[in-house]
């Protein structure tokens, strides 16, 4: 399937020239994939792949005959969202697609696996391309792309709905964050340093990114593509680091000096000074001067996935040795990765007190309401024991003004 060729996102203006295919689905398509550009070459198969079960659901479930060009995208609604997560849980007797749609749109008939990750993964697809394709405008006078998102209340609302307790379908962050024992344990095998030479250097590299990871709690595109560019010493003596915060754009915020001696080291390892020089401003932090890592540019995110999946394995092996079976059944589960060293990091923040709103920050959630649902680990018990404490001291506090 060929997507229509798009103009540059923001010259908006050029899209009427698409004509006929302004608006139809492969260009609402091509148009949202050409937004997610910046992202990972994975996300963006998985993205598209989603989409297109998506219109192939549509077309199975309408007389897509009767509608106006292609517009299965711009008719879907709310009750369309709900029949089609309903398919994915469906049990293993539910009817597949027909041939003939899947083979139009060249995915399988089958339908997917059904799991909690899958279930998420298409919310979040399909609101996040609902959301881009909102806001464009084409046509003579202009007409919205999509004139209504309909996932617009559909994350909260389904996964209420669904899940319990009032949670949505984000709220899998505690359940998939790592324990002490298992974080500990992890970094510990991270910090140990190979015989061989040649294995060394990739030691090095390795520990650094857990130690980049744990300290900017960031997902693993952006830790991978970490530049010295991307690092500045403020005149304070702090180090901050230049991220991307969805409505904010780039942002400077503060990093822990820590991860800047872990860098150092990283450096002096692999034989170059522990501060780079002004011709080093756009390579990768991960840059050592030899072999394949040390091009210019920065290291794959699938790079940084496989060495953490290395770590995580070999973390399990040590487990098995020492007879903690909870903790190699932990390290080796489904979903264990680097996003689950950004969910360990903020459950342990949140756990120790910290506040939802530093969280929400470091995080770059564009809604505290986020943050809290998916790290408030907090029981019901601890809640009420914190309310009970305040009456107490709210309390305490009005007899001594009365006094």
């Amino acid at each position: 399937m060929t997507l229509p060729a798009l103009p540059p996102k923001k010259d908006l203006n050029q899209l009427t020239e698409l004509n006929q295919a302004a608006g139809s689905d492969l260009w609402c398509l091509g148009y949202w994939l050409e937004a997610c550009a910046s992202r990972s070459e994975h996300t963006r198969r998985a993205y598209r792949r989603e989409a297109l079960r998506w219109l192939a659901f549509l077309a199975s479930i309408q007389d897509s005959s009767s509608m106006r060009g292609d517009e299965l995208l711009r008719n879907a609604t709310y009750e369309h969202a709900v029949r089609y997560l309903d398919w994915i849980e469906s049990p293993e007797d539910r009817p597949a697609l027909s041939p003939e749609v899947a083979a139009k749109y060249r995915i399988a008939p089958t339908r997917p696996k059904n799991s909690p990750s899958v279930l998420r993964q298409a919310v979040i697809t399909l609101h996040g391309m609902y959301e881009e394709l909102a806001s464009a405008m084409v046509g003579t006078p202009p007409q919205a792309v999509v004139q209504l998102n309909p996932f617009k209340p559909f994350r909260r609302r389904y996964g209420a709905a669904r899940s319990g307790a009032g949670k949505d379908l984000e709220a899998s962050g505690v359940q998939k964050a790592l324990s002490q024992a298992a974080w500990s344990l992890l970094w510990e095998i991270a910090c140990q340093t190979p015989e061989d030479l040649s294995k060394k250097l990739l030691a090095a590299r390795r520990r650094l990114e857990l130690a980049i990871l744990r300290a900017t709690w960031e997902r693993r595109g952006a830790a991978a593509g970490i530049t010295w560019a991307d690092l500045r010493c403020a005149r304070d003596g702090n180090w901050k680091i230049r991220r991307n915060r969805k409505g904010e754009g780039m942002v400077w915020a503060p990093v822990p000096t820590s991860v800047m001696e872990e860098i150092a080291r990283f450096r002096r390892a692999v034989g170059l000074p522990a501060v780079p020089g002004e011709d080093e401003q756009h390579r990768s932090v991960f840059f050592c001067g030899v072999g394949r890592a040390g091009r210019d540019g920065p290291i794959s995110d699938a790079t940084l996935y496989a060495d953490i999946k290395v770590l995580l394995e070999s973390a399990a092996d040590a487990a098995d040795a020492r007879g903690l079976i909870d903790v190699s059944t932990e390290l080796r589960r489904r979903g264990a990765g680097p996003h689950s060293i950004r969910h360990t990091m903020a459950t342990m923040f949140m756990a120790s007190g910290g506040e939802a709103r530093q969280a929400q920050g470091i995080l770059g959630h564009s809604s505290i309401a986020v943050t809290t649902s998916v790290y408030d680990s907090r029981s019901v018990n601890e809640q009420a024991q914190a309310l009970e404490r305040q009456w107490e001291t709210s309390r305490q506090e009005g007899k001594n003004d009365d006094e």
